[in-house]
């Protein structure tokens, strides 16, 4: 099993913390184990909240036009120089 337990929901992409959907999974197969919860236990343990100040946008392209892609690309430079600012 993959010791990674994730899920692409937006709850648990933006709080890093189990889903629904991984509760769900949990009452069919055990996967929250102690192990499991320790991870995230820890994770906030070493960082507290800087965990979110860590974490960044990732965008995801879709297929389309060339002058879609190049649109986009703009966007992701301009919110990556204003992170940096």
């Amino acid at each position: 099993m993959d010791e990674n337990l994730r899920c692409h929901c937006k709850f648990h992409r933006q709080y890093l913390l189990p889903c629904r959907h991984i509760f769900h999974l949990d009452t069919e197969i055990k996967v929250l184990t102690p192990i499991r919860w320790e991870t995230y236990i820890g994770m906030f343990a070493e960082c507290g909240m800087e965990v979110y100040e860590a974490m960044s946008t990732v965008w995801v392209e879709e297929e389309g036009s060339g002058q879609n892609v190049m649109r986009m690309n703009i966007v992701v430079r301009i919110r990556e120089s204003f992170e940096q600012v």
